[in-house]
């Protein structure tokens, strides 16, 4: 069977249920970004907490993982990572620079052509990932984006239930 375009809502649906048969926070992530990889020339996967947005693995050929893990971004202030923070849901559109994290944001790419995404992952209520991903090779359904959150997010509530199950 030939392979769905990237990004087609067909695309999502042979990869949603594959976040049902992950077992670690690893086989979860590597899933998404290899996932959003397919479709984007540059994807970025964050870590947030303690008032910060922190790189923590990337996919792209000009992207080096050990250069991305450096990235430290502030998470209050006004910018396109806050706003997707604050509400929880995906954006899909172009890369804003009116404010100056995302200028920086921008600007320490290299400059961001096209579309880009960033993605939240909700976790009881907080956003402790965000993924970004830059110059979108094919168009990307919005229904889809807001089901593969909502995936992402039960994939790992799934596996803290299960560690806490195993450790009682």
């Amino acid at each position: 069977m030939a392979s769905p375009v990237p990004l087609s809502p067909e695309a999502f649906n042979r990869i949603l249920p594959r976040f049902a048969t992950v077992t670690t926070r690893d086989q979860i992530t590597d899933l998404l970004l290899d996932f959003l990889g397919d479709g984007f020339e540059r994807v970025i996967m964050f870590t947030h907490g303690r008032g910060e947005i922190r790189g923590r693995d990337a996919r792209g050929e000009d992207l080096m993982v050990e250069a991305v893990m450096q990235i430290r971004i502030p998470a209050s202030g006004p910018s396109l990572f806050s706003t997707v923070i604050e509400h929880r849901n995906p954006y899909f559109g172009p890369m804003r620079t009116d404010t100056a994290i995302d200028a920086a944001f921008a600007a320490a790419l290299g400059g961001v052509q096209g579309n880009v995404l960033v993605v939240p992952v909700v976790l009881r209520g907080k956003v402790p990932l965000l993924v970004f991903a830059s110059s979108a090779r094919h168009p990307v359904d919005a229904n889809s984006l807001h089901e593969l959150t909502t995936t992402v997010g039960q994939a790992f509530e799934r596996l803290i239930v299960a560690s806490k199950a195993r450790r009682k």
